[in-house]
Order: structure tokens, then C-alpha cells, then sequence
């Protein structure tokens, strides 16, 4: 579902005219980096976040 719903929330977007979207999600929730990927998402870096404490993983998402 989390792959369908995703696909849906960048159509979305779409729709709204964005071109491109950055998602994050924590380095090590495996599962929403296979989400984010399966929806077309190119990984940028890896960065630690102070806010939260934890390394984070920024992708983007072409929407053309």
C-alpha cells in the first residue's frame, strides 16, 4: 500500500504544478527508501539531522 499511496501523493503534486519533489525518510527505515525508489526517487545524500537525531536520507523525485 505504501508504494500505491506514494505513486498517488505524486500525482498529486503533479497537479498542483511542482516539477520535482525532495522525500526524506530515516537511513535506516528500509522499507519507506524501497517506496521512495519503486516512485522514481534518486537518492542525494545522506546527511545527519540534529533535529532528529539520526542520519537521514534525501531523494528526489522527478515529476515530468
Amino acid at each position: 500500500y505504501g508504494t500505491l499511496m506514494c505513486a498517488l501523493l505524486l500525482e498529486e503534486a503533479k497537479k498542483f504544478g511542482f516539477k520535482e519533489l525532495i522525500i526524506t525518510c530515516r537511513d535506516d527505515n528500509i522499507g519507506s527508501a524501497k517506496i521512495i525508489e519503486k516512485n522514481g526517487g534518486r537518492l542525494l545524500e545522506t546527511k545527519f539531522s540534529k533535529k532528529d537525531n539520526t542520519y537521514m536520507r534525501r531523494y528526489l523525485v522527478n515529476l515530468h
